[in-house]
């Protein structure tokens, strides 16, 4: 595990090399509003999306939890590592 500057001002993050696909706009967005150091409204999102049946559910309490936790979620992990290894085009 290594430690990942947070947002502007934010405090240094654990960070595992678990990957996920971002698949979606929201991830989009929630990435770049953790990149600036927005986590308890990303934390009230996940809490919200998480009230709702369906797909996204548990990683929505999954990624709550691990903000709370002083972590980050997995898709902005990945979100992370693409940034600073773009692929590369054949």
């Amino acid at each position: 595990m290594e430690l990942h500057a947070g947002g502007p001002g934010g405090p240094a993050t654990p960070r595992t090399n678990t990957r996920a696909p971002m698949d979606s706009v929201e991830d989009a967005v929630v990435h770049q509003l953790l990149k600036a150091g927005e986590r308890e409204s990303i934390i009230a999102f996940y809490d919200k999306v998480a009230a709702i049946p369906g797909m996204g559910q548990q990683y929505a309490k999954a990624s709550a939890a691990a903000l709370r936790a002083g972590t980050m979620p997995m898709r902005y992990q990945y979100f992370l590592d693409r940034e600073a290894n773009p692929p590369k085009l054949r």
